[in-house]
């Protein structure tokens, strides 16, 4: 029985020497290599535990994630600021003192990127909001409350062609309908009489519904930039520009009451 004990400890031993005296021959590389993979990876876990490198790239994780955070908290700052700016230069506005105002965020569009014909916003039924409300930016009129779901509703711009308001110049006080076109607005059923130009504010001249709410007079709606004239007709045409870029807007105002 000590015999079968003792022959394992013999080919050991016998196995020692043969790897310390033939260290560099082909098949002792390859056991040492062997064994060297096998043991690399504890002992690289537990270098990096004596060294502290692991808790470093904790570290480093724990930074990223707070630094997220801080940008996070940034842009709501951001924001926050800028809607108190939007808020401030609203309520400043002469013209709509008077009014009860609800802001709304501008959250997507609706037609071609660079004349859009609708503006999508976070308000809706569960805010009060009504089809035909006017929506406003400042003294300007950017359009009316379209569609209207529980919480978000549709801003009819004034170049929509499903939009129309009874208007005039500011200046002549030539009155006519403004209606939109999708690429611009056109002002029509102008009296030949009347003297409208190039340059000319066209403002709302005023259309409440029954229910008490619509497009109040005096907001700008745009500027002229051209007429159109034909002397067998009774009424004469002009082209309006939009007096906003509704594309920069981030919140308008909904006068949910007057």
């Amino acid at each position: 029985m000590r015999k079968y004990t003792l022959a394992p400890i013999g080919i050991f031993i016998l196995f020692s020497i043969l790897i310390f005296f033939n260290n560099n021959s082909a098949p002792v590389k390859f056991i040492a290599g062997f064994v060297q993979d096998i043991f690399s990876a504890p002992k690289s876990f537990l270098y990096k535990v004596k060294t502290g490198v692991i808790s470093e790239n904790e570290e480093i994780k724990k930074i990223k994630e707070e630094n997220q955070i801080y940008v996070k908290k940034f842009i709501e700052f951001e924001r926050i600021k800028k809607d108190n700016e939007a808020l401030r230069s609203q309520f400043e506005a002469g013209t709509t003192k008077n009014y009860k105002l609800m802001p709304a965020h501008v959250i997507g569009f609706l037609g071609k990127s660079q004349s859009s014909s609708s503006l999508i916003v976070d308000r809706g039924e569960a805010d009060g909001i009504k089809t035909e409300m006017a929506a406003i930016v400042a003294q300007n009129l950017i359009g009316k409350i379209g569609k209207v779901s529980q919480n978000y509703s549709e801003v009819a711009l004034v170049n929509n062609k499903n939009f129309s308001t009874l208007a005039a110049t500011a200046d002549q006080n030539a009155t006519g309908v403004i209606s939109g076109q999708e690429d611009f607005i056109l002002f029509d059923r102008v009296a030949v009489n009347e003297n409208i130009a190039s340059g000319q504010i066209v403002i709302a001249k005023g259309e409440i519904n029954d229910k008490g709410f619509g497009v109040p007079a005096d907001f700008i709606i745009g500027k002229i930039v051209s007429v159109s004239r034909n002397e067998s007709l009774p009424f004469q045409t002009a082209k309006v520009e939009p007096s906003t870029d509704v594309l920069r807007l981030n919140m308008l105002f909904i006068i949910a009451a007057l």
